[in-house]
């Protein structure tokens, strides 16, 4: 061409293939031009370092002069290694003229999900204060934008006009999840550009709502004055296992350098007692100080006042007073009065927590009975040590002491002549001492055992007695020795229970042994732990006398291997004196991985005859094979 109309045609190839085509007229005068850009493919990673791989194409078209220019067109593009981006598309038209930027339309879609998000407006900096007019909608909008959804927002709108010494904004929007609650949002406020003011805040969610107002600066420095309001919350709407309400009422406001808080509130659940709260504190960038804690609950009062810090290091220090509290009012079996003090000071220290805790006379009545409950323990590192923890009601009590680290030195004794001293529904008396040594990684435990009238539930034992020892350093000694009598259990009663083992890690043996009516139970095994943490296990005897089954055995041996993950077990093979029976085998590989097999050979229907209507006569038997396999998992 020439200087009055000059055509232009451009192609790149390499990191990025575009191609230019296009006109301008009037060099040496007013140049004004018309061209259009068409983007095949673009190289992200070769342009910049660090940008993922991406798949663009797109195609633009611009006209203007130098007073005004206007862009139209679309862009596409999807991210192979970052799937959750999905396939975007974009449609735009924007003006540029007189230092004004007019939006007149620009479109964004996911093309899987349907998410859009429009917005249109304008942005004049055609003078020093500059002034705004821009809007935004959006339907489906999520994330991820393919696949499983974490969090959506239906539909919403944005809005906000002025200038920027006085600008105004509005937002409106329902967003979900499957792991937190519809939130219907709406927001509406004015700003500068030193801060913004919240007009109104409501969240409506949880059948309740939560609204604020206040004011958010960041200039000179950030800072803050809030205030939230909750109502009629109700966490059961989401989660029904935490059913909680809540109404509560917050304000906060200063700086970094200084700033302050109050709570007031109510609390109230089906799993915890009703709550009135309140607290208020003060801090700044290095700690905070809370001057008082309240909560009403249960007839009395607990109080607090707390320190923590978090530079140069986390530290605390926390005093909590009880007083006057009564469970009977939420629980009415557990009528009593209780108080006390409960003090905690430490800090996270580079090599672990360096704390103490200390129950100062917990105490009161509980049922009728005096209780009290003392102690302090300490955590320096990973050393723990436990210091005269007492716990008594009436004539039952409870002690232990000692310290968990480097090496174990635990000791507890419970003597309780009247358990029913414990737990209300509880008769009889118990009696246990224990002590657990060595290391962690080879610890070493001692238990002594006698119970007797013992009855919880409608489950009890008229007598039992024994102990258990277990050594896990090298090839340490194995012994368990219990025997009771007369034991009530899922409506059955057994004249005799024993549980005997002996030997030591590398080879020992176990029997346990129920008798009573409907059924006795007798078992014999075998097993030894060798290297690598390998056990060799095998069930050696099963023997099952049965009222409505008839009389069941073992038929030989079957191991029980096992190391790691892997594990198998069988075949196992039992019979009745009738003929029926069969074998089970189980084999589990790896995480995730096993088999499991049944050969069924014989079953007689005269064993289900207890089951079977009066005149109802069942003769034959039935036989049947079976085989499950999982991989990675079922």
């Amino acid at each position: 061409g020439d200087l009055q109309r000059l055509s232009l045609g451009h192609r790149v190839t390499g990191s990025a293939a575009i191609a230019l085509e296009a006109v301008v007229r009037g060099l040496l005068g007013a140049p004004a031009w018309e061209a259009e850009l068409a983007i095949s493919s673009v190289d992200l990673p070769a342009l910049a370092a660090g940008l993922p791989e991406a798949a663009v194409q797109g195609r633009l078209t611009t006209s203007g002069d130098l007073r005004a220019a206007r862009v139209q067109g679309s862009l596409s593009g999807t991210a192979p290694d970052l799937p959750d981006f999905g396939r975007l598309h974009l449609d735009l038209d924007l003006t540029w003229q007189d230092r004004v930027l007019d939006i007149a339309s620009l479109e964004l879609t996911e093309e899987k999900s349907g998410a859009l998000l429009t917005a249109d407006g304008e942005l004049d900096l055609s003078d020093e204060v500059g002034s705004f007019d821009l809007r935004a909608a959006w339907e489906k909008l999520r994330w991820p934008l393919t696949g499983a959804v974490l969090a959506e927002t239906r539909q919403g709108k944005l809005d906000a006009a002025g200038t920027f010494d006085a600008y105004r904004y509005g937002l409106q929007a329902v967003a979900w999840g499957p792991d937190f609650p519809e939130v219907v949002l709406r927001l509406a406020g004015e700003g500068d550009r030193q801060a913004a003011r919240i007009r109104d805040l409501v969240l409506d969610t949880l059948g309740g709502r939560v609204s604020a107002t206040g004011e958010a600066r960041w200039a000179p420095r950030p800072a803050w004055d809030l205030a939230v309001t909750a109502e009629g919350i109700d966490t059961a709407e989401q989660w029904p296992q935490l059913p909680l309400g809540a109404d509560l009422e917050l304000t906060s406001a200063g700086d970094l350098e200084g700033f302050d808080y109050q709570l007031v509130g109510k609390l109230d659940s089906e799993l915890i007692p009703p709550a009135n709260v309140s607290l208020a504190g003060s801090g700044d960038r290095r700690g905070t100080r809370l001057e008082r804690l309240l909560i009403e609950t249960l007839g009395g009062t607990v109080q607090a006042q707390a320190q923590a810090g978090w530079d140069p290091q986390v530290a605390w220090d926390v005093g909590v007073e009880v007083s006057d509290i009564n469970p009977g009012v939420h629980w009415p079996e557990w009528q009593g009065q209780l108080g006390g003090r409960v003090t905690s000071a430490g800090s996270l220290a580079e090599q672990g927590p360096d704390l103490t805790a200390l129950i100062e006379g917990l105490a009161g009545t509980l049922r009728g009975y005096p209780v009290r409950l003392d102690g302090a323990l300490s955590m320096k590192g990973r050393e723990v040590a436990l210091r005269d923890l007492k716990l008594s009601s009436g004539p039952s009590s409870l002690t232990a002491a000692g310290g968990v680290g480097e090496k174990l030195d635990l000791r507890f004794d419970l003597q309780s002549p009247d358990l029913r001293s414990l737990l209300p529904e509880a008769t009889g008396r118990v009696s246990a001492s224990g002590a657990l040594s060595g290391t962690l990684d080879a610890p070493a435990v001692r238990l002594e055992l006698a119970a007797q009238g013992v009855e919880i539930a409608g489950q009890g034992i008229e007598r039992l007695s024994g102990g258990a020892d277990l050594d896990l350093a090298g090839d340490g000694a194995l012994r368990v020795d219990l025997t009771g009598e007369r034991l009530l259990a899922a409506g059955m009663r057994f004249d005799a229970v024993k549980l005997s083992g002996d030997g030591a890690l590398s080879a020992h043996r176990l029997s346990a042994s129920v008798v009573g009516q409907p059924l006795a139970l007798e078992l014999g095994a075998r097993g030894g732990l060798g290297e690598e943490n390998a056990y060799r296990g095998a069930l050696e005897s099963l023997s099952l006398r049965s009222e409505d089954f008839g009389n069941w055995r073992l038929q030989g041996g079957a191991d029980i291997p096992s190391q790691g993950q892997t594990l198998r077990a069988g075949p196992l093979c039992i019979r009745d004196e009738g003929g029926s029976g069969g074998c089970v085998s189980f084999e589990q590989g790896g995480a995730g991985r096993w088999q499991a097999k049944a050969d069924i050979d014989k079953l007689a229907f005269d064993l289900f005859a207890a089951f079977v209507p009066e005149g109802l006569i069942l003769a034959g038997y039935a036989g049947a094979k079976a085989e499950l396999r999982a991989q990675g998992g079922l």
